[in-house]
């Protein structure tokens, strides 16, 4: 089983229709045009990704939200445009980030969904258990929130744990090796990151975090929201560790978008990871390491 997990693209748009300002949606552009987000996200690079993601024909495409700026739905049409050649015929799961939802209506009206589907399949409300091999199991939530003007946190709900319940009545039979958990926000990251911080991401994720240390499998919390690319291992959850996508197309340091993302392979039972990246030139892979509890392993800078 080969699955390729993406993160954080933010396709954006300029809206001109002035009733699209009438909203949070003034702050998010504000910052798109004034603050010089559109100098960092590099859209224009997407070729280059998608046809690596092709070229790698994975059985799995698990993508952790924001595939918007501010959930237009021109900008979510550009990430179904783009990703179209990589995801046609491929089974392809995502949840929403919290820029994805930035605007409730477009959140009613289901923006996203409508956009991206049936090529990529938009986990709904509340979050779904995806079955792939016997070995392997994959709980998908939705914990985008209502955040007001400012916010940009995720919640787990009394439905997220519901769910997470049905996964750990799952994980009794021992044929269930390992557990992959889909969300755009991690509920812990690396305290030493501290220009990467935003302070409690996940809302009430402790019972979550409960059921999960039950389960004594090991587990993979693959999530974006941060635009740092790593590997963390929880120092509340020893069976736990983060995968953080990063943001692909995003400038860092004055360089070029490196376009990375991860690729898990599962072959008996076993879970290989390796991150794929681009210098510019070339494309690299690195292959990927288990951190202890409470230490990280850096994955966007160059070796």
């Amino acid at each position: 089983m080969r699955i390729l997990h993406i993160g954080d693209l933010h396709f954006w748009s300029v809206p001109f229709n002035p009733l699209k300002f009438l909203n949070k949606r003034t702050l998010g552009v504000g910052n798109l045009i004034l603050g010089g987000r559109y100098r960092r996200f590099r859209q224009e690079k997407h070729p280059s990704l998608v046809q690596r993601l092709a070229d790698i024909s994975p059985d799995l495409f698990l993508f952790s939200g924001d595939f918007s700026t501010t959930a237009l739905k021109s900008e979510f049409m550009k990430a179904a445009t783009a990703l179209h050649p990589a995801v046609i015929g491929k089974s392809a799961f995502a949840v929403p980030g919290n820029h994805d939802s930035y605007i409730r209506a477009e959140l009613r009206a289901q923006t996203m969904k409508t956009a991206l589907e049936p090529a990529i399949n938009v986990v709904g409300e509340h979050g779904r258990i995806i079955k792939t091999t016997p070995e392997t199991l994959i709980l998908a939530i939705n914990a985008t929130a209502s955040n007001g003007l400012m916010g940009s946190h995720g919640l787990i709900t009394q439905s997220h744990l519901q769910i997470a319940q049905e996964m750990e009545a799952h994980c009794s039979n021992p044929s269930v090796r390992q557990v992959l958990i889909l969300c755009h926000f991690p509920p812990e990251t690396p305290a030493r990151l501290l220009k990467h911080q935003r302070g409690l991401q996940l809302h009430n994720a402790k019972p979550l975090l409960e059921i999960i240390s039950r389960l004594r499998k090991p587990t993979l919390w693959l999530h974006g929201h941060d635009h740092y690319r790593w590997i963390y291992g929880s120092p509340t959850v020893p069976t736990l560790h983060y995968l953080n996508a990063g943001a692909p197309m995003m400038r860092m340091w004055g360089k070029p978008p490196d376009l990375g993302f991860h690729e898990i392979n599962i072959e008996a039972g076993i879970t290989s990871l390796t991150t794929h990246s681009h210098d510019g030139e070339k494309w690299n892979r690195r292959p990927v390491i288990y951190p202890a509890a409470g230490e990280y392993l850096d994955l966007q800078k160059p070796e």
